[in-house]
């Protein structure tokens, strides 16, 4: 899948140059690239808070104290 992605995307960029359209090709990567960032971000963000967020009450955490679970004061 890799290998298909790489040809098609060398394909388009070789095709553009051939046309002599590279001003067109470089704003549409530019452009691309904005929209990856903004979806990797948005992506990434939520992952940070559902998945990191249920890590930082594991153990002598703040769940622990609310189920009773832990000592007094937390380990040491």
């Amino acid at each position: 899948m890799n290998i298909l992605w790489s040809s098609m995307l060398l394909l388009g960029i070789a095709y553009g140059a051939l046309q002599g359209r590279i001003p067109e090709v470089t704003d549409g990567v530019i452009q691309a690239s904005r929209e990856a960032v903004v979806l990797a971000g948005s992506l990434g963000g939520g992952a940070g808070v559902w998945g990191a967020g249920g890590f930082a009450g594991w153990g002598d955490g703040v769940l622990g104290r609310v189920d009773g679970d832990c000592e007094e004061g937390g380990s040491d």
